[in-house]
């Protein structure tokens, strides 16, 4: 286990109520869909999202400080979560890029992982939800995009096309990321 954290530098004191609405549909449909387990504050199954907030940690063994944004603050002052690397760091990481997502400049986000330690979240933040992802790093800035309609494919046809995109882009960069829905 390594110390981890991310931190919120900059967020705007209140949200309006249409798009703090969006943003908890989002996470909760990360936690729903994710086989991570989270918990709320007292390790229960009570984590919480609604109109004024959205807190939640991991289970058990696997928890350390929670995720607790909300939609009205008093001061603008940064927060930190430390989730040691913990499976439920996925949701953690997922949520920071939904607020992104939502929020843009009017928030600003660092983090003590680098483009790898992410991977996995933006590519299950991109899968679950189909948003933009926002550029956190550099690395992001420099990844082909490529897209196209795949009509009726089976999957014996996207195991091979996989592959194939697989082989090209390997040529060219370890960082890649093939997401075909």
């Amino acid at each position: 286990m390594k110390d981890f954290s991310h931190y919120i530098i900059k967020r705007p004191n209140s949200i309006n109520d249409s798009t703090f609405t969006q943003i908890c549909g989002d996470i909760a449909l990360l936690i729903a869909s994710s086989p991570v387990s989270v918990a709320g504050i007292k390790d229960a199954d009570d984590y919480l999202i609604n109109k004024d907030q959205i807190v939640f940690n991991g289970k058990g063994d696997e928890a350390c400080e929670c995720f607790d944004f909300q939609k009205n603050i008093d001061s603008s002052a940064m927060i930190s979560i430390k989730t040691m690397a913990l499976p439920y760091d996925l949701l953690v990481q997922a949520s920071l890029l939904v607020l992104k997502f939502y929020l843009g400049d009017k928030i600003d986000i660092t983090t003590d992982g680098t483009f790898e330690d992410w991977r996995k979240a933006i590519g299950y933040t991109r899968l679950i939800l189909d948003i933009d992802i926002p550029k956190l790093f550099s690395e992001q800035l420099c990844l082909l995009e490529i897209k196209g309609d795949l009509v009726d494919m089976s999957s014996y046809k996207e195991r091979k096309l996989k592959e194939e995109l697989a082989e090209v882009l390997g040529r060219y960069t370890e960082n890649y990321d093939i997401c075909i829905r």
